[in-house]
């Protein structure tokens, strides 16, 4: 049989572990609450976003249209009487310029 004191140390020990769940409780709302705040404050930015993604998207594109490739490097290079290793290796630099040159404009128009 259990005796008065056995009891009212179980009680204690309950109502100690009651208050230490209770606190805990607390801490997981007061963290509920946090994110839920950040939740809404990120949708406000997602919806931002997709507002400035079309807007971009209606801009015309203009400008990339308007640059094209140079398909015949050979014409520049033909009026060059070298060798054949010289005529080579400035075709190869004509193609590193026009790389750079696309890799500026694709810069340039991402900054617009």
């Amino acid at each position: 049989m259990i005796t008065e004191s056995q009891l009212v140390a179980v009680f204690t020990k309950l109502e100690h572990r009651i208050a230490q769940l209770q606190a805990h409780a607390d801490e997981l709302s007061g963290a509920v609450k946090q994110f839920e705040t950040e939740k809404v404050a990120l949708q406000n930015v997602i919806q931002e976003q997709r507002d400035r993604i079309k807007e971009l998207q209606k801009k015309p594109v203009s400008q990339k249209e308007a640059f094209t490739i140079p398909t015949k490097n050979s014409i520049i290079v033909k009026d060059n009487l070298a060798d054949a290793a010289d005529n080579t290796e400035l075709k190869q630099k004509l193609d590193e310029y026009i790389r750079e040159i696309e890799q500026l404009i694709a810069h340039l128009s991402t900054l617009s």
